[in-house]
């Protein structure tokens, strides 16, 4: 390699190496000192040159050869050691960067450096417990903000929750967290469905103020069916984002829950008027409209989804709102008007209509 890179150069000194490196000429400067050390393959000064130059112009390949050959010749210092393990390291050579590393440590030249890009290359090698073992050493060493989060990003992927947890709030109250701690946090305590879950949650909205975080703790709440926390979390998404459809859809799921009616039908009402309210919670309102013995907002209900979008049980409900205003012939209108496979679930309603208008013939002649 040596010899290719001279290109039968004449064999000059250091000191023009470095004129060439300085004016910019750095393929004369390669050259150069390609030269020498072709000449005097134990100058290390003009093999150091040699290394440094190719780093510049970005020819990693042959650079790193020439550092290790340094590395094998030279007594080992900072620069060699440091060279080989970055090279190393951006050629996504993890195993050979290790190598490196543990050379370093063994020079005993920068032990902090060594530990970490052996864990960074152990970590690309998927070998987390042994990355784990190493970046604890420096945790036990050094004070390093890098190696903390890259042991609590191993934990995570250890799927070691509790263990992360308790690093996570020994280390600083919630009151004293950034966002993206509390971020964090919450991601630990929903693997651990941890009871404090919620009010983590309710940190980060209080710091954000976004409707969707505020969405997030309403949501966690209804799930553990704290239902007045989710009516509450959603009420303060709804302040921020008065159309945060997936806020007041939670929130109608929790009134009716807890049976708070009349606010469900309000926030259904908004919802239709946003052109939100589906099919489901068309149902639903009118449900709760007959519930609430509101005979004729439920009957309208019923009609306008069987009429528009042809639902059974919205013909079901349609037919216990006319039973209830003992409309009986109409209850039998609305059945005959439906094909045969789809009416049988209002046989029972057909019977009883049938028997209050005393028509017993056809009575029996459904047995």
């Amino acid at each position: 390699m040596v010899s290719e890179l001279a290109r039968g150069y004449p064999v000059g000194s250091s000191g023009e190496v470095r004129k060439l490196y300085n004016s910019g000429d750095f393929n004369g400067a390669i050259s150069s000192a390609a030269s020498i050390i072709n000449s005097n393959p134990e100058d290390t000064e003009a093999m150091r040159l040699l290394a440094r130059t190719l780093d510049r112009i970005e020819q990693y390949d042959y650079a790193i050869l020439v550092w290790d050959e340094l590395a094998a010749t030279a007594p080992m210092d900072e620069e060699i050691a440091a060279r080989r393990i970055r090279i190393r390291y951006s050629s996504k050579e993890y195993q050979l960067c290790i190598l490196a590393c543990k050379d370093m440590l063994q020079a005993s030249i920068d032990d902090l450096l060594a530990y970490k890009m052996m864990g960074k290359s152990l970590l690309n090698l998927d070998k987390h417990e042994d990355a784990l073992e190493i970046f604890n050493i420096i945790e036990k060493n050094w004070s390093d903000d890098e190696s903390e989060s890259n042991i609590d990003r191993i934990l995570f992927s250890l799927e070691r929750y509790s263990e992360l947890h308790s690093r996570i709030i020994s280390r600083k109250k919630q009151a004293e967290m950034g966002l993206d701690d509390l971020r964090f946090l919450a991601r630990v305590e929903g693997r651990l469905k941890h009871e404090n879950l919620v009010a983590t949650l309710e940190n980060i909205s209080q710091k954000t103020d976004d409707a969707d975080d505020w969405y997030e703790v309403a949501r966690v709440a209804f799930n553990r069916k704290r239902y007045q926390d989710s009516i509450a979390a959603t009420a303060k998404a709804l302040h921020i984002d008065h159309g945060h459809e997936k806020s007041r859809t939670l929130r109608v799921r929790s009134l009716i829950i807890e049976e708070q009616y009349s606010y469900a039908i309000e926030e259904m009402n908004e919802l239709e008027k946003q052109g939100l309210l589906n099919e489901k919670l068309l149902i639903r309102r009118a449900e709760i409209s007959f519930k609430l013995n509101q005979i004729e907002l439920a009957k309208n209900s019923y009609q306008n989804i069987w009429e528009e979008a042809g639902l059974i049980t919205a013909a079901h409900g349609l037919a216990r709102c006319l039973i209830r205003e003992e409309r009986y012939q109409e209850v039998l209108d609305l059945i005959d008007s439906m094909d045969e496979s789809e009416n049988h679930v209002l046989v029972p309603i057909k019977l009883q209509s049938l028997q209050k208008l005393s028509r017993l013939d056809e009575l029996l002649r459904c047995f």
